[in-house]
């Protein structure tokens, strides 16, 4: 009843209503109104803003097993530098089905806040949270089993997710996938598609690729030898402060 009033879903909507209805029900011990009323302390909705109480009514329904509350919880023992306490409530909200949470414990993992940091379970908190939606883990993922960590090297799913990882904006995962068809690793050797990529990721600003499709128009590798245009990108190379660009442009 209370969130029908909050969101004015078949009644008109009335913050007081809610109020009252969604802090009878946090009263008795309801984790999921436990939370809602600590938002509303939190941001002042239909309440006077209490940042006490927020903090009061979060740790109710964290206890209570409300998963977001738990998280956010956690990311206030983080915040104050009580890892241990965090991963505890990070886990809680994981096995709540919190996608958040899953991230923050792979992240905890990698980035050694923890002693216990497992490679095997690092890979297995970041394939759960893409597989919750966290999409933009696709190059973590290509890169892991590119590498072997956590999981056993896979070029095939490596490739795969740096496909996906295009999807995501994410530039880096040209140069791999250009990789990939230069050396065969996961698809078989294309020097054409290597190519292909390379100068996508040029032509989308990559510096690293300015050099990689420059070596690639010098050697006609993937496509025809080209010193005009293997200057042209080792020009804008050149101007982005690259020396070694400017002295390889002086040897052309």
């Amino acid at each position: 009843m209370g969130s029908m009033y909050y969101l004015g879903i078949g009644v008109d909507r009335n913050l007081r209503l809610a109020k009252q209805w969604i802090e009878k029900s946090a009263i008795q011990g309801y984790a999921d109104a436990q939370n809602n009323l600590s938002k509303m302390y939190e941001i002042g909705v239909g309440v006077k803003q209490n940042k006490i109480l927020a903090n009061k009514w979060r740790l109710e329904a964290a206890e209570s097993g409300n998963s977001e509350a738990q998280y956010y919880l956690a990311q206030d023992y983080e915040n104050n530098q009580n890892f241990t306490k965090a991963f505890d409530l990070y886990e809680d909200s994981a096995e709540g089905g919190y996608v958040k949470a899953k991230l923050k414990l792979a992240n905890m993992h990698s980035k050694g806040l923890l002693t216990n940091s497992d490679p095997e379970q690092i890979f297995g908190y970041y394939l759960a949270a893409y597989k919750g939606g966290e999409k933009s883990l696709a190059y973590k993922l290509a890169d892991l089993y590119e590498e072997g960590i956590g999981t056993k090297i896979n070029y095939s799913k490596a490739h795969s997710y740096y496909r996906q990882a295009l999807d995501e904006g994410n530039l880096d995962a040209y140069l791999d996938i250009a990789k990939h068809y230069k050396l065969g690793t996961g698809v078989e050797i294309n020097l054409e598609k290597s190519y292909s990529f390379t100068i996508a990721a040029a032509r989308k600003g990559h510096k690293g690729a300015w050099r990689e499709v420059a070596d690639l128009y010098i050697q006609g590798k993937g496509v025809q030898k080209s010193i005009k245009k293997a200057k042209y990108w080792l020009g804008k190379l050149s101007k982005s402060g690259n020396l070694k660009a400017d002295q390889q442009l002086k040897e052309l």
